[in-house]
């Protein structure tokens, strides 16, 4: 009764969030208080004892357990940020249900079920993106096309999994295809390359927080069912099929990093998305301890990065924005740098053990996995450190300028007036809120304490 507690009270109170629309601080209260009584029911769940309720089997192990506890923390972080910036109107209920989609996904045995939610969730995701805030008339035309670009893509990648995972019961040769359009639909979920047209956009037209929910939360939640789908069904045949993987995900781990250029937030999507193909590497490789475990680190860590980069955009009265930001918000300065370290796996961060096994196996598959996970690796820390450079020693004022204008190259042509562009993508009230600075330690705390890379394998 537990499970079917925690999947369905989101889905409740989305309904009351909804009611509450014209008053979204009252409606984000509502929803911050459901994550706490959800957090209440994770605790409590039976952990490796499968029940079957309502004819629907659901289990959780202790490494999906953390997850869902990291993507509750990440889905925390939007929601506390949104006390205080603007918000769209149905935005709090969205997310509420999306909430509820991902949980039953997770908890859910049937994979195709579980996939089901999943393009479910990819839906009302692009609600999150193209709902504007409260009083906002102009909307990115972009960010609409992407929205619906996304969407369109993860229907045909679900169609791709599903097809994928049914094939075998349905004719024994038919694995080869399987594999196929198994990886194929993974990589259009992860938004790997040659997938990711909209990932860019995405990042540059809306929130860090929209995107973090949006983006990275499903991205995450795939990768944690398609772990599962590979422990009852291997998809990595030994010689060329193998290979070609390798070289496959090697395209997106050494080339993410080489785009992450350009504006802040487009740098921020790529390097989440180098280490969204390390882990699918972890797959290739049939690293089966820690891959969980790496999903969860790395939604971890996006929720921090995410964070402080809003921290850090954020106009603050009496500040010229002439100074190194990293002095004048060394909270948000902390949470960039330690979400960084995060991704990287440094030791004494919850990363690392899931991080070594990696190398690990990396190093015993052959000098081409270890190669692309060194390449790769070198690229990812030379990006962090341009990441840095950009947020923490340019000063806010130069940083501005320079977002502005891309804005303008970037709207102009689709007929957004000049004077429009500085409301796009979010317009942010002068102040740094008290609360996001406070739940930003609180993750830092989290980052350095939690020990993810303790989870034993299930």
């Amino acid at each position: 009764m537990t499970f079917l507690l925690m999947i369905l009270l989101p889905w409740a109170m989305a309904a009351g969030c909804f009611a509450l629309r014209s008053n979204a601080r009252l409606g984000i209260s509502a929803a911050l208080a459901t994550l706490a009584v959800v957090i209440i029911f994770l605790v409590n769940l039976p952990l490796d004892e499968p029940v079957r309720s309502l004819g629907i089997a659901l289990a959780i192990d202790r490494p999906g357990q953390m997850l869902i506890g990291a993507l509750l923390l990440a889905v925390g972080t939007a929601f506390v940020a949104w006390t205080a910036l603007p918000v769209g109107q149905n935005t709090p209920a969205s997310l509420l249900v999306v909430l509820g989609l991902v949980l039953a996904a997770l908890l859910f045995q049937s994979a195709v079920s579980a996939l089901t939610l999943l393009l479910m969730a990819a839906a009302l995701g692009t609600l999150l993106i193209v709902d504007a805030q409260a009083g906002t008339t102009l909307l990115a035309p972009r960010a609409i096309a992407s929205a619906v670009i996304r969407l369109v893509l993860l229907l045909i990648g679900t169609l791709l999994l599903v097809m994928g995972y049914t094939l075998p019961s349905a004719a024994s040769d038919a694995f080869s295809l399987s594999t196929v359009l198994m990886w194929t639909g993974l990589a259009i979920w992860a938004t790997m390359i040659p997938f990711n047209i909209t990932l860019a956009d995405l990042a540059e037209d809306t929130t860090p927080y929209v995107f973090l929910c949006a983006v990275v939360i499903p991205q995450a939640v795939v990768l944690a069912v398609f772990e599962r789908i590979l422990r009852v069904q291997p998809l990595v045949a030994p010689g060329v099929s193998h290979l070609l993987l390798l070289v496959a995900t090697g395209i997106t781990i050494v080339g993410a990093p080489l785009l992450a250029r350009g504006t802040v937030r487009r740098a921020m999507a790529f390097v989440l998305l180098t280490n969204v193909g390390q882990i699918v590497l972890g797959m290739v490789l049939g690293v089966s301890a820690g891959g969980v475990s790496l999903v969860a680190s790395h939604v971890l860590s996006a929720a921090l990065i995410c964070s402080s980069i809003a921290l850090l955009e954020v106009h603050v009265p009496g500040q010229s924005g002439a100074g190194e930001p990293w002095r004048e918000r060394p909270i948000a300065a902390a949470g960039l740098v330690i979400g960084l370290l995060l991704l990287l796996g440094v030791p004494g961060l919850g990363s690392f053990a899931p991080k070594l096994i990696l190398w690990q196996a990396a190093w015993r598959d052959g000098a081409l996995a270890f190669g692309i996970l060194a390449v790769g690796t070198v690229l990812l820390v030379r990006a962090a450190i341009q990441l840095v450079r950009a947020m923490l020693f340019t000063p806010a004022e130069r940083r501005e300028a320079d977002r502005r204008a891309h804005w303008r190259r970037r709207v102009a042509p689709v007929g957004a007036p000049a004077s429009d562009v500085a409301t796009l993508p979010v317009v942010v009230p002068p102040y740094v809120p008290v609360t996001l600075r406070s739940w930003t330690v609180l993750l830092i705390v989290i980052a350095v304490a939690t020990a993810i890379d303790t989870l034993l394998p299930s």
